[in-house]
Order: structure tokens, then sequence, then C-alpha cells
């Protein structure tokens, strides 16, 4: 077994997930342009693209401010969207440090490690199979019924009685008595 220093852990490259919002006063053709060019330096900094989603308008759940040039401009909508890919640790630091941070048209990110696999669709067939398996089961043996005749009302007084001997029962009939008065 071999034994990693911390700087080839560094140097080996990760899966990693950008998440981002773009500003909804962007035309369609500059969103493509935007991220065209996050996709290019990635390239650059010697990115392998595995997934992308295309980004879609969507209603924020909190207006964002951002400081342009001295004004405050509030978004309640932004463009969504995502790409997997895969790079060494430096470059990811790199990529967030010297492009995201500084690009006018990216509202917010987030960066995160994660699995070259696709997790969302997995986890979907795995709940499906789960929900399907519940409703096989109740199919199978359905819950049984117990038929019950009519109580007498000597019964029915009993039970009452039998409540109201139970303290947090007679507790709640007391506080119930005092709100009517």
């Amino acid at each position: 077994m071999v034994k990693e220093t911390t700087e080839e852990k560094l140097i080996e490259p990760r899966v990693y997930e950008l998440g981002y919002l773009l500003v909804s006063s962007l035309q369609q053709e500059e969103v493509t342009e935007t991220l065209d060019s996050l996709r290019k330096e990635l390239l650059n900094l010697g990115a392998k693209f595995i997934s992308e989603g295309e980004p879609e308008l969507i209603d924020l759940a909190y207006t964002m401010s951002v400081n342009e040039g001295g004004k405050h401009t509030k978004y309640d909508k932004a463009y969504f969207g995502w790409m997997k890919f895969e790079l060494e640790p430096q470059q990811v630091l790199e990529f967030e440090q010297e492009v995201l941070k500084f690009n006018k048209n990216v509202l917010r990110y987030i960066i995160v490690k994660t699995v070259k696999e696709e997790t969302r669709a997995q986890l979907k067939q795995e709940a499906l199979e789960a929900l399907n398996e519940v409703k096989n089961e109740e199919a199978i043996a359905p819950a049984p019924t117990e038929e019950k005749g009519e109580l007498s009302d000597e019964e029915i007084d009993k039970a009452v009685e039998e409540l109201l001997k139970q303290p947090e029962v007679a507790q709640a009939d007391i506080l119930s008595e005092d709100k009517e008065e």
C-alpha cells in the first residue's frame, strides 16, 4: 500500500461540480457567451467535462442585491445551471480566484467535490423501487380490519371513566373548561 503525500493529493485530478446563478438581465445569447467563456477557461486549465445542466431562468428564494459600480442592483430571478468536470484541486482554486470571482455575469456560485457517476438518476430509481415494494406489500397483505359490534351505554360510560382517570386527559379536560368560562 502506497501512502500519498499532501502534494501528491493536490496534483491528482478530482471530480467537481460547479453550480452557478447568472444574472437575469442577460439575453439568451449573452448567457451562451458567458458559459462558453467559463468552459474555455476550464479547458485551458486542463478540465475534462463529465456532464452539464443547461441554465434555466428560475425565481430566487429571496432577493439578491449586487453592488455594480456603486449602484445596488436587485435580482429576483437568475439563470441556474451546473457543470461537472474533472480537474486538479490547485487548478480549481485558480479558476475560482481568477475567473469566477471577477465575472460580472455570475451572481453566485458554489464548487463542490463529487463523484463521476450520475447520482440523481440512481437515487430516483432507488426511491421508485422502494415505493413499488411498499405498494406491492400492501397489495399482497391488506391491513386486517376488525369487525366490532355496537357498544352498550354501560360500556361507553366505563370507557369514559377510565379515560378521565388518566392524568393527561383529565388535565386537558380541565383546561378546556377554563377556556369556556
